[in-house]
């Protein structure tokens, strides 16, 4: 038997305008009792920002992104046998 679940995930980010989707794809095919393969598929994404390492320092520090700075977008593929 076959099995394929779609799905997307939807995020919000206070860097990022607007919604950022994410489709996200799975199928598993068990060709008998004992024996069932799986793969899948996902993207994401890291929303712009800066890394605040100096902070430890102390004092002011004042971490402006560039406006024109995007989200950074990742795919994944998985699969496995059992």
């Amino acid at each position: 038997t076959w099995e394929l679940v779609p799905g997307i995930r939807a995020d919000r980010h206070e860097n990022v305008d607007g919604t950022i989707l994410s489709p996200r794809l799975a199928i598993r095919y068990e060709p008998r009792e004992d024996m069932i393969f799986r793969a899948g598929y996902a993207a994401g994404f890291n929303a712009p920002g800066a890394y605040n390492e100096d902070a430890h320092i102390g004092g002011t520090i004042t971490i402006r992104n560039d406006p024109g700075l995007r989200e950074e977008r990742a795919d994944t593929l998985s699969a496995g046998v059992e």
